[in-house]
C-alpha cells in the first residue's frame, strides 16, 4: 500500500504570507476550472463537490489559525469580520449550489457567478490579511504561523484523503 500523496512528498513549510498567496491561486485555478466554456461539457458534481472541499480546507484554516492569531496581536477586528463574512458567505453559495440540484445548464451558469464571488473573496481577503501579516508593530511570526497552517492542512488533505496539488 501506497503513503498517502502528502505523506511521500517533501513539502517545505511556507510563512504565512506565501501560504496564503499559494493556496489562493490553487482555489483561483479550481474555480476557474469550473466555468467552463461552451464547447466543453459542464464540470460534474464531483469536481464542484472538490472544489468545495478545497475551499473548506482554506476555511477551516484561516479561521482557525490566521484570523485569531490576529485578532489576539491587535489586528484591524473590522477588516477581519469582513473577511471572514465574506468567506462564510462563499461557502454558504457554494453549499445551496449543490443542495439546489440543478441542471446541467443551469448549474454551469450559476457557477460563473460563483467563481465571481470567490475571486471578490480571495481578493478582499487578501488586501485583509496581508496587510495585517506585514504590520510589524502585531509582532507576529509569521514562519511560525505559516508552519502552523502548513501542518493544519496536510492533516485535513490526509483526512479527507485529497492529493494536494503541485505548486
Amino acid at each position: 500500500m501506497q503513503p498517502p500523496p502528502t505523506a511521500s512528498r517533501d513539502v517545505p513549510d511556507r510563512d504565512a504570507f506565501a501560504l496564503l498567496a499559494e493556496t489562493h491561486d490553487d482555489l483561483r485555478r479550481r474555480f476557474d476550472a469550473l466555468v467552463a466554456p461552451r464547447w466543453r461539457p459542464p464540470p460534474s458534481r464531483g469536481a464542484v463537490v472538490e472544489a468545495g472541499l478545497w475551499l473548506n480546507i482554506h476555511a477551516a484554516i484561516v479561521t482557525a489559525l490566521l484570523y485569531p492569531a490576529l485578532r489576539g496581536r491587535g489586528g484591524d477586528s473590522a477588516a477581519l469580520a469582513r473577511a471572514e463574512a465574506g468567506l462564510r458567505q462563499l461557502l454558504d453559495a457554494l453549499e445551496d449550489l449543490l443542495a439546489a440540484g440543478l441542471p446541467e445548464d443551469e448549474l454551469a451558469a450559476r457557477l460563473v457567478d460563483l467563481n465571481a464571488m470567490a475571486e471578490r473573496q480571495f481578493a478582499d481577503e487578501e488586501v485583509a490579511l496581508f496587510v495585517q501579516l506585514a504590520r510589524e508593530d502585531l509582532d507576529l511570526d509569521v514562519d511560525e504561523l505559516g508552519r502552523r497552517c502548513s501542518d493544519r492542512r496536510r492533516a485535513l488533505i490526509a483526512e479527507l484523503g485529497l492529493a494536494e496539488a503541485a505548486h
